[in-house]
């Protein structure tokens, strides 16, 4: 009877197999992850399972991280565990799912800060003010981008700053405040130009147009339109 099972088990995976494929290098990472003997590998072998099945199959990404997750808490791996529960949110976050996602972004920023793993904690912070952005909640939004660009000066890196002031001049803008409003996302536009990041300009611009739009100022609102 046991043989029978085991030959069941078989035929119905192969089967499933040929179903649905997966990525030649999921499999590899697969075997890679079975052969794995401490808990620190198969963690992070795991984490990269997630990684490349996060846009396919994001359930079972999820389900990759979690089980990542818990090899680096056995394996005391304070940093694996920051990335896992930041990749765990992304999941979350990516469905809409807002709930989970800020509770797993906050678990990760802990971890994260732990670790003193600066990028988890800056990436965390944004999202989590762009969720409270979402749901209206503009002061603490506000709150999460400003922690985000402490960390953000620390780093010394233009590019998220350039978005974090991008990202704080939208929540003035919903918030009716357009003097700082304007402020930031100028302050945005002149580090996207030194950046010579047009993706960026085009996205500075458009928050101006829209300033200027929601004032009165059609005129300036059109111009910046156009220039964008």
């Amino acid at each position: 009877m046991k043989k029978i099972f085991i030959i069941l088990f078989f035929a119905v995976f192969v089967i499933f197999k040929h179903v649905f494929p997966l990525p030649a290098k999921v499999d590899s990472l697969y075997f890679s992850y079975y052969e794995a003997v401490s808990d620190s590998d198969k963690a992070d072998i795991l984490l990269n399972i997630g990684s490349e099945l996060f846009v396919s199959r994001p359930d079972s990404a999820l389900n990759a991280f979690k089980k990542s997750l818990k090899y680096a808490e056995r394996s005391k791996e304070v940093d694996i565990q920051a990335r896992a529960l930041y990749n765990i949110s992304l999941v979350y976050f990516d469905n809409d799912n807002y709930i989970n996602a800020a509770e797993y972004f906050n678990k990760a920023i802990i971890a994260a800060t732990e670790a003193s793993k600066y990028n988890i904690i800056i990436n965390a912070y944004i999202h989590l003010g762009y969720v409270n952005q979402i749901i209206g909640n503009l002061r603490q939004a506000l709150d999460y981008y400003s922690h985000a660009e402490d960390y953000i000066i620390i780093e010394n890196d233009s590019a998220m700053l350039a978005q974090c002031y991008n990202l704080m001049g939208a929540a003035y803008i919903a918030a009716a405040n357009y003097p700082k409003a304007l402020d930031y996302t100028l302050q945005s536009l002149r580090l996207y130009e030194n950046l010579e990041s047009l993706q960026g300009i085009f996205r500075a611009m458009t928050s101006l147009g829209v300033i200027f739009r929601t004032q009165g100022e059609f005129e300036k609102a059109l111009s910046t339109y156009y220039d964008a």
